[in-house]
Order: structure tokens, then C-alpha cells, then sequence
């Protein structure tokens, strides 16, 4: 592991995030499967960071991993599950504005599988970790799968997920018709999974 001691870690959907030391100092590192993978993480959190995004800085690049800056806080999906009910419309407007960044950045690209677990929030601010998964497609198909990323998370209180969903989606600034047909397309394949819990009715409560 780059030479350093594993502290403990938190698995996403696509990689290892794993709080890590070295020679004394914290630090993040992503582990990931493939070398094409790590590649790809490497040059977008690059480009990401050079063009303005809160992105953590690299410090070195192995076959399957990264080590990052450390940044101290919780994820995004721990911090909605049980810290501050103040802290959810921030959080929301938050992740709503790094996601139009990095759509405006990486022109013609867009954010896929929405990972709660991929954000690190540092008092107020948000922090994106895991980019990885890029794919041709819109922004609204990104703010559908933010979504429904969060009502696919059992242990957030039903309040917190609607209030945030009802703040980020606001913030968002997408088309409601084109938000909807996205989320649409998508839910099938998420029960299918057993992953999304609420029904239809509560989801569209929670983008109105």
C-alpha cells in the first residue's frame, strides 16, 4: 500500500477508500481493481482540481492505487444518516454545486453511480473523492442518479431524505419533465436489485 499503514477503510461501489499513515502523516488512499481504472481516476481528479473543484491533492499514483491528501470529516452518507439536521439543506446545496461543476469541467461527461460514500464533508464544505465512473451523458441523468442514491439508503430517516432531495434537486437547476423521465428509466432496474426501498409516490414527493 505505497508504503503505508492502513488505519481503517470504507468500500464504495467501485473502489477501497482506506484512511491510511505514513512516515506520520494521514492520508487517504484509493484502491482499485484494474490499472485502467486508477488511470482514469488519476486524470480526472487532475483535471478536476486544476479547473477549481474541491478535490483532494495527489500525492503519488501505483498500478492500483492512490494516495491522497488526507481531508478530516465524514462522508456525505454518515453525516445525512445521523450528524446535524442543520447540516442537511447545506450539504444538499453543496453536493448540488459540485455536481454542476464537474459537469461544466469535464464538457460532454457526466458523474454516474452517485456514491454517498464518495464524499467527504469537512465541517460545511464537500469534497469529492471518486470520479472513476464517468460516462457520456446529461447532467439531469446525473441529479436522477443523485436521487436516487440517497433513497436507496435505508438508515437515513425518511425526513432527512426528503428534505435534502427537495433542496438539492431545487439547487440543481434541472428541467422537472427531464428530471422525472430519468428518474423513471432508472427505478425498474434499481428494484430489480431490491436496492430502492420507497415507493414512486414518496420519490416524487421529494422532487417537487
Amino acid at each position: 500500500m505505497l508504503g503505508c499503514k492502513e488505519i481503517s477503510s470504507v468500500r464504495n461501489k467501485k473502489c477501497k477508500m482506506i484512511m491510511v499513515e505514513k512516515q506520520g502523516q494521514p492520508y487517504i488512499l484509493l484502491a482499485y481493481l484494474n490499472r485502467s481504472t486508477v488511470e482514469m481516476e488519476y486524470r480526472t481528479l487532475h483535471m478536476a482540481r486544476r479547473g477549481g473543484l474541491r478535490v483532494p491533492r495527489i500525492i503519488q499514483m501505483a498500478d492500483h492505487e492512490i494516495l491522497l491528501e488526507y481531508v478530516e470529516g465524514k462522508t456525505l452518507y454518515e453525516e445525512l444518516a445521523t450528524g446535524p439536521v442543520f447540516k442537511v439543506g447545506l450539504l444538499a446545496k453543496g453536493l448540488a454545486k459540485l455536481l454542476k461543476d464537474a459537469a461544466a469541467l469535464l464538457d460532454g461527461w457526466t458523474v454516474a453511480n452517485v456514491d454517498l460514500r464518495s464524499y467527504i464533508v469537512a465541517g460545511t464544505v464537500l469534497y469529492g473523492f471518486d470520479f472513476d465512473c464517468m460516462v457520456t451523458g446529461s447532467y439531469c441523468e446525473t441529479v436522477a442518479d443523485a436521487v436516487l442514491s440517497v433513497f436507496c439508503e435505508p438508515k437515513i430517516p425518511q425526513d432527512r431524505v426528503v428534505s435534502f432531495c427537495r433542496t438539492f434537486v431545487s439547487a440543481a437547476g434541472v428541467d422537472p419533465t427531464e428530471l422525472r423521465t430519468a428518474i423513471c428509466m432508472m427505478t425498474p432496474i434499481l428494484r430489480e436489485k431490491g436496492l430502492l426501498k420507497h415507493t414512486d409516490q414518496a420519490i416524487e414527493s421529494a422532487i417537487l
